[in-house]
């Protein structure tokens, strides 16, 4: 459930007024409606009942209504104990990971962005490890973090890795299946795309690094994207394009490591190409923060409060990425809301 969304459930069951509390919280009573289903569906029971005529709490909402007004002053006493913090020292916390990805490197960026407003007394400075690629893969960079050269680490992980163990760690979001195309290519100008907008267009499968390794070798990737300029990042369903896919004659597809998509210059325009970023096996990808061992909990507390806040903008205002020419890294994207 979304911490935020709590103010606005707050708002509602003292007003019992849709209306009302959407000019209160600036927001359009859609909106506001669809955030209070978003909670009932998380917590499995209906809040307020609308059906005579008039919203009131049902026995549930009451009792949440107790314990969001604690929540709420929990929060409120945790901003006031930092306060000091925030005015006395700077605190600079080194961060490490895929940020390759263009979905994890917005989410750095987002994050760095929002601590400027939401905790002035952090910032953070991205250490890097090199490997053929110019990837960071998990082991590298949570090498670095239970080594205590970083305190941060952001990654895709599955299930049974070990890592969930050793790290503390907080769940993110899942990263959703992503394009990538040349400027003046039409599918630009989609938020969403289908398997049906693919037709005529070659596809270029990006797997992870290994596998591509032994089949092609680092020369043949280059030359590939040499041909590409990236330039949009789509969001789809990962699903339905994994199943059409694996309709594709393989020789259709070209493989190519999800790695090197922000590692080229793509200077060529009016390319009849389609970078399609997503493994068939793992076509959604869960993201993870992982802490270093014995960072204050303080941090860890003010770091969750950031990236929680991070994350409902990801889940709910439809985010795409934009990829820019200058230099790949954490200065090279942007987001634009779509909404």
């Amino acid at each position: 459930m979304h911490l935020n969304y709590l103010a606005d459930f707050i708002d509602l069951a003292n007003t019992l007024n849709f209306s009302a509390s959407a000019k209160n919280l600036n927001v359009s009573q859609s909106t506001l409606s669809r955030h209070i289903q978003s909670i009932e569906r998380d917590i499995g029971v209906q809040l307020f009942d609308r059906t005579s005529g008039k919203t009131t709490l049902t026995a549930a909402g009451k009792n949440l209504y107790q314990k969001a007004q604690q929540i709420e002053d929990s929060i409120a006493e945790f901003s006031y104990l930092i306060k000091p913090m925030s005015q006395s020292q700077m605190t600079t916390l080194y961060v490490s990971g895929q940020t390759i990805l263009p979905s994890v490197n917005l989410f750095f960026s987002t994050m760095a962005a929002q601590a400027r407003i939401q905790q002035s007394s952090l910032q953070f400075q991205y250490r890097g490890a090199h490997s053929f690629s110019g990837e960071i893969p998990p082991q590298f960079s949570l090498d670095l973090l239970r080594s205590g050269e970083i305190d941060l680490a952001i990654e895709t992980m599955g299930e049974g890795s070990g890592y969930f163990e050793t790290f503390d760690y907080l769940s993110l979001y899942e990263e959703k299946l992503s394009f990538v195309v040349s400027p003046d290519n039409p599918l630009l100008h989609k938020t969403h795309v289908h398997p049906k907008d693919l037709a005529g267009y070659t596809t270029t499968h990006l797997e992870m690094f290994p596998k591509t390794k032994e089949r092609y070798g680092n020369s043949d990737v280059q030359r590939g994207f040499d041909a590409l300029r990236v330039d949009k990042v789509i969001v789809s369903d990962a699903l339905e394009i994994s199943a059409y896919l694996s309709q594709l004659d393989p020789t259709e597809i070209i493989q190519f490591p999800a790695s090197l998509c922000a590692l080229f210059p793509f200077g060529a325009k009016g390319t009849n190409s389609i970078i399609l970023n997503v493994e068939r096996s793992h076509s959604i990808n869960p993201i993870y923060l992982f802490f270093r061992a014995g960072l204050d909990p303080l941090i860890i507390q003010m770091i969750t409060s950031l990236a929680l806040t991070v994350r409902s903008y990801f889940y709910e205002e439809g985010y795409s990425f934009l990829v820019h020419e200058s230099e790949a890294g954490l200065a090279s994207l942007c987001c634009e809301n779509n909404t």
